[in-house]
């Protein structure tokens, strides 16, 4: 809510200017641009009397426009006025009295009038809410506690209920439970007699009618940007979509990271989010996986920085089932980002890829009878972890769901991940705006886009002999949308300043290496046998127990080798694999699900994948894999 107060008839005349954020009013006096005072004041600050505003009427009569400081309290007064008319009450309904505290009225046979009390801390609705994203009433409750206004958001069938009503107790009023009868009847007495301000109200984000769109506190529109009020969203989420710095200085952070495809790429994803309504594309997740150190959260970042603070937009991997549906649901046609999946086991990792995909929360009943309201998203989930997500038991399915990149910017490049992690810090969420007010401008040409990119991707799967009616098909369309999400990505970087790159060459280069992974029959058996033929032609450097024994020593050591197993050490089986362009970590992953590697397992039954060796004395760590005669 905004304020502001001309304290002259002139058009350059000096201001007050206020802002109610998060239950407090922000203060300041402006003259030609100069802000001569900021303050922050709590709600209810009006009860304390113009002298705890001293600072600010010396600051007025210090500029000449009226005389004296008895003018000056009386426009600071003027100024603040508005705040009394909205929050504090207004009529008093026939029936009770408000005197300190709020009472009944009641009359005798003789006429006489009794006063009984209801509560010591009077309480009155200074606002009610239509809930546009779940067609309900809202209200909210207000009273003074210790000098303070307090607000308390509630449902209006929650307000009516005596249960719901005590909830202004756990805030500070006096209430107790046998008059919250009472109570609930001041409350609808006090809404019929009074015109009590109606507005919208919204606790998701995301698109709403007629191509508006909720970004934080903001609404954004073809017409215009205005503030609107978010209920029954953790502050953190509210805080997390705000902006802070310019586009031109997020370009200028962000120059050195950009130049790699795969931070572009997650750039482009997380434009990609408000378009999955729009061309009616399926939600997915994006899995950042590798070794720590090579950008794999900062890239992640990156791309949540787009629409606001990455440190307050980030959830663990720790959160809850309910926590993430919750997550979904309020940033609908926004991505999210969950960090680090090795913090949760497989079981949790499967489910939550389900969750996202299904685009719905599980259906659960209410504690007085009844279900609850089923929630649903459109959102594109960043997540990231040292291990894949995927592996060859997992296609059909989770494949048909996940995009995996492999390595964050895939070199380690300190200076660009140090120069925007500075950068972050004091700017962020400016992007958001520009992106959303492009796709609405392009509105009717999106669909067209979309089919025209989906038909390049579906050509590229077909010259990789690939089924549409598979992986090719579905992954075909999830690059088609983050291609189009990075059309939009570009021409506004460009807007800002910075240098454009071709979105579709970069989606395309990544879904080629997508593809090559996920369409390989058994991908875990390619990598065995390519292992194998590599191991025949070497098989000299593991010949540890013959070379013990006759005192002869090749070169180099690989490991060890036995009948039925080859030990290696577990660098050299890296290089071996990535240089037969396999991935090293999903390969040892489905290997450890295949049990191709033979783990070790403690007294405890805790299993690892190394083994400890003695080669001549010395203690080596190698992986033990299994010889098959198959």
């Amino acid at each position: 809510m905004y304020f502001k107060f001309k304290l002259s008839k002139s058009e350059d005349s000096p201001y007050i200017e206020s802002v109610i954020n998060n239950n407090n009013v922000y203060i300041k006096l402006i003259d030609k641009d100069k802000i001569l005072y900021d303050y922050k004041y709590p709600l209810g600050f009006w009860k304390m009397g113009v002298g705890k505003m001293n600072g600010l009427v010396e600051l007025v009569k210090s500029l000449g426009v009226v005389k004296g400081k008895t003018e000056s309290e009386l426009l600071v007064l003027a100024s603040i006025n508005e705040y009394r008319s909205i929050f504090d009450l207004k009529k008093i309904p026939f029936g009770f009295d408000v005197d300190g505290g709020l009472y009944t009225l009641s009359e005798d046979r003789d006429g006489n009038t009794t006063r009984k009390l209801i509560t010591h801390t009077p309480v009155w609705v200074p606002f009610q809410y239509y809930n546009c994203d779940t067609n309900h009433m809202m209200i909210d409750l207000a009273f003074y506690s210790h000098g303070k206004l307090c607000i308390v958001p509630s449902y209006q069938k929650d307000a009516f209920q005596r249960r719901g009503i005590m909830e202004v107790a756990s805030h500070g009023a006096l209430l107790e439970e046998g008059k919250a009868g009472q109570l609930i009847n001041w409350l609808t007495n006090y809404i019929h007699y009074n015109d009590i301000p109606l507005n919208h109200v919204f606790e998701r984000f995301g698109w709403k009618d007629d191509m508006c769109f909720v970004l934080g506190t903001r609404m954004l529109s073809d017409v215009e940007t205005k503030n609107i009020k978010i209920m029954q969203v953790p502050d953190k989420s509210i805080q997390g979509l705000e902006c802070n710095g310019t586009a031109a200085e997020w370009v200028s952070y962000t120059k050195k990271i950009l130049k790699y495809d795969r931070a572009r790429i997650k750039c482009y994803a997380a434009c990609a989010a408000p378009l999955l309504k729009l061309v009616n594309q399926k939600s997915f997740v994006v899995h950042d996986y590798g070794d720590s150190s090579t950008g794999k959260t900062k890239t992640s970042e990156l791309a949540m920085s787009i629409w606001g603070d990455p440190g307050k937009l980030i959830m663990s991997g720790f959160g809850t089932a309910v926590g993430k549906e919750r997550l979904a649901t309020i940033f609908t046609d926004l991505p999210i980002f969950i960090d680090e999946t090795s913090t949760t086991n497989e079981d949790d990792t499967k489910n939550f890829i389900y969750l996202i995909a299904n685009e719905t929360g599980k259906l659960r009943g209410l504690k007085e009878g009844g279900l609850q309201d089923t929630a649903n998203w459109k959102t594109i989930a960043f997540t990231t972890g040292e291990e894949p997500l995927i592996n060859d038991n997992s296609f059909t399915g989770m494949a048909m769901r996940t995009i995996e990149l492999f390595g964050g910017l895939g070199v380690y490049d300190k200076e660009a991940i140090d120069e925007f992690k500075i950068g972050v810090e004091s700017c962020y969420g400016v992007l958001g705006e520009y992106i959303i007010h492009k796709i609405i401008d392009n509105e009717k040409e999106l669909q067209q886009y979309y089919t025209e990119l989906t038909k390049k991707f579906n050509d590229l799967a077909t010259e990789l002999n690939i089924s549409l009616n598979g992986i090719g098909g579905r992954s075909a369309s999830m690059f088609a949308v983050i291609a189009l999400g990075g059309l939009i990505f570009e021409e506004v970087v460009g807007m800002c300043g910075g240098e454009q790159k071709e979105a579709p060459v970069i989606c395309a280069d990544v879904y080629r290496e997508y593809i090559n992974i996920m369409s390989e029959a058994k991908y875990s058996m390619k990598a065995y046998e390519y292992f194998m033929s590599w191991f025949h032609t070497k098989e000299k450097y593991f010949l540890v127990d013959m070379m013990e024994i006759t005192g002869k020593t090749p070169y180099d050591i690989y490991g060890n080798v036995t009948d039925t197993y080859i030990d290696i050490f577990p660098n050299m089986l890296k290089e071996v694999l990535e240089r037969g362009g396999f991935n090293y970590r999903r390969v040892i992953k489905d290997w450890v699900d295949e049990k191709i590697i033979i783990q070790y397992e403690d007294k405890n039954g805790k299993k690892f994948t190394n083994y400890v060796v003695k080669y001549y004395n010395k203690t080596k760590k190698v992986i033990r894999v299994g010889v098959r005669n198959d």
